[in-house]
């Protein structure tokens, strides 16, 4: 479970975002944690997975953001978030090439769909929008089953 301190930032789980919202660049958190600034650079853009790297790596940045290490991977990582919807829809949501996308089963059939790019804004509605883009491809799709 995150920590109160950053449950404001439910569906944003990039460490971009959270730089941003701190007011600390890349090369700020280089220099305090001690990570190179190549390494997180990658890790901050998406181009590393947070499962493999090494612990040390997560504990200097836990450290030099002032986290616990749980809430430095929450951060770090493209966690699934899973939500049900009031229209009885079960969604994963989850981070592809830096883009959201929500997973989902319709009549059978595994649907996986782009939601929009991972920016601060899209974050704090990615729950709404794949609700959203949900129901609309149910529409669509029962749409053609009636034609």
């Amino acid at each position: 479970m995150i920590s109160t301190r950053l449950q404001w930032y439910y569906g944003a789980t990039m460490l971009k975002d959270y730089l941003k919202k701190n007011n600390k660049s890349i090369y700020a958190l280089a220099k305090e944690s001690g990570v190179a600034y190549s390494t997180l650079n990658d890790l901050v853009n998406g181009k590393v997975d947070i499962n493999q790297c090494k612990v040390s790596l997560l504990r200097s940045l836990s450290l030099a953001l002032g986290l616990t290490l749980d809430e430095a991977i929450s951060i770090c990582s493209s966690e699934v978030i899973a939500m049900h919807t009031p229209q009885g829809i079960d969604i994963e949501i989850s981070v592809k090439n830096k883009s959201y996308h929500a997973h989902f089963v319709y009549d059978e059939e595994i649907v996986d769909l782009e939601l929009c790019k991972v920016r601060e804004d899209s974050s704090f509605y990615i729950d709404e929008i794949a609700s959203w883009r949900a129901e609309e491809y149910i529409r669509a799709k029962r749409m053609t089953e009636w034609e």
